[in-house]
């Protein structure tokens, strides 16, 4: 599974400029939306642009490597798990409990 080691580059950043860093102000200097911003930093597994990434790494001046974490053995749900009938509730379970 993909992570994006966000937080250790934040505190790296506020740690070389002496002050506290935002998500906003990473959004208004990147272009990436905050809620994009937000979603990379809590969710492992997020889909992220490659131009997020160029963005993100001439922002924090890191190489994609420093970036971008992969985890082996973890891995995320597809689309074809998550839609499997073993995974549907039952009509009959929905329709019992109204």
């Amino acid at each position: 599974m993909i992570s994006y080691e966000m937080v250790a580059l934040i505190h790296k950043k506020q740690v070389e400029e002496g002050r506290r860093i935002t998500v906003q102000e990473i959004s208004l200097a990147t272009g990436i939306n905050r809620t994009t911003l937000s979603r990379m930093i809590h969710h492992k597994g997020h889909d992220c642009l490659v131009s997020n990434i160029e963005a993100l790494c001439k922002y924090f001046s890191c190489e994609p490597s420093e970036l971008i974490k992969f985890e082996k053995g973890d891995s995320v749900p597809t689309a074809r798990s998550l839609c499997s009938n073993a995974s549907r509730p039952r009509l009959e379970s929905l329709t019992a409990s109204m």
